[in-house]
């Protein structure tokens, strides 16, 4: 998936129940247009969850995105995001300032395994709710890990 612009999710918008498998291959290119009207709009470069399950498996790269507002590889609003294998999801730009995945307040991530060879920028949103995003275990994200 590559090059799309849309005024949210420039790649994809995935809602509710809705799944994508993410098994290697290369996600670029992909921005959101700077418009008004719905909270949400602008954000979630590559991806925008807004529930549904994303899946992010063996090499996939999330990479040269970027989002007018949050999240230039992804928005998570809500829903499920696990991630395993060695996936590349950086270099993507957020409101201006690198940013790659998107967490509200309360969201995780789930990491199956150990991540070798990989890398993934993870920004958490502290503003909604003092308890932060958060890994799958309850544990929030430490500040080192937040990029």
């Amino acid at each position: 998936n590559t090059d799309n612009n849309a005024d949210t999710g420039g790649g994809v918008f995935l809602m509710e129940n809705g799944t994508l498998n993410i098994n290697g291959g290369s996600i670029t290119g992909n921005t959101t247009e700077s418009v008004g009207g719905w909270t949400d709009k602008n954000n979630g470069g590559a991806i925008h969850m807004y529930g549904g399950t994303v899946n992010i498996t063996g090499n996939a790269s999330i990479t040269g995105n970027t989002a007018q507002g949050l999240g230039g590889a992804i928005y998570k609003r809500s829903g499920t995001l696990n991630i395993s294998g060695n996936p590349t999801i950086t270099g993507n730009t957020g409101n201006q300032v690198t940013q790659n995945i998107y967490l509200l307040s309360g969201q995780y991530v789930t990491v199956n395994g150990n991540i070798t060879g990989g890398s993934v920028g993870i920004t958490a949103d502290t503003s909604r709710n003092t308890a932060g995003a958060q890994f799958a275990n309850g544990n929030p994200i430490p500040d080192w890990i937040c990029l």
